[in-house]
């Protein structure tokens, strides 16, 4: 029986590290590096896939979601508003679709209440069974999930709730849709579409 409490000391960690709540690693479009290019005469266009991490990223791809940072440079000489004047297509032509900020924020932030559900873990109990030295058996029973269980729920539902606020301040500051592109101006972004593929893009300018 002693090995008890090391049994459920490693149930325990075993559940919070593989359902932990992930913490969101800030995307910084104007200092990563693009590794990909496209250009027309007056617009200078760059963009990187896979920029999310964990279950960021997990979720991305669940949606079927894209979420590409950009670097656009305006040579023009009016300015342009993105996603009405400028465009974006696959090579063959098709058209691209953006979803919106609130659509793309709603699909891929973390789940916050389902981590609720290591409340459960409140009811575990630690019963221990030992004998004395007349050889008599007594039992003693610890309320050890009412410091497990809440202490997981809130920790996860902490971590999610602050990584997602993370994630929304990062779209609210970057996100491309709309945005009007002064001309001359090099912005940085983020832009959003459904997509099951990693295919080559290129600007489509109006």
């Amino acid at each position: 029986m002693k090995r008890l409490p090391i049994l459920l000391l490693a149930l325990i960690s075993a559940i919070s590290l593989t359902n932990c709540a992930s913490s969101y690693y800030n995307i910084t479009p104007h200092i990563i590096t693009y590794s990909s290019k496209n250009a027309t005469e007056d617009v200078l266009f760059e963009y990187k896939y896979d920029v999310l991490h964990k279950k960021y990223k997990k979720r991305e791809a669940k949606h079927d979601l894209r979420l590409v940072a950009v670097k656009i440079t305006n040579l023009r000489e009016r300015d342009l508003v993105f996603g009405k004047d400028i465009n974006l297509s696959y090579d063959n032509g098709n058209v691209i679709k953006l979803v919106s900020k609130a659509d793309l924020f709603r699909d891929i932030k973390q789940p916050t209440g389902v981590y609720g559900l290591y409340f459960l873990l409140s009811f575990l109990r630690l019963d221990i069974n030992t004998s004395n030295q007349q050889g008599f058996q007594t039992a003693d029973s610890y309320p050890v999930g009412l410091v497990v269980g809440p202490g997981i729920a809130i920790g996860n539902m902490v971590k999610s709730g602050s990584s997602n606020r993370r994630f929304k301040k990062e779209l609210d500051e970057f996100y491309l849709l709309d945005k009007v592109i002064k001309k001359g101006e090099t912005v940085y972004g983020l832009i959003g579409f459904n997509a099951d593929n990693f295919d080559a893009l290129k600007l489509k300018i109006e």
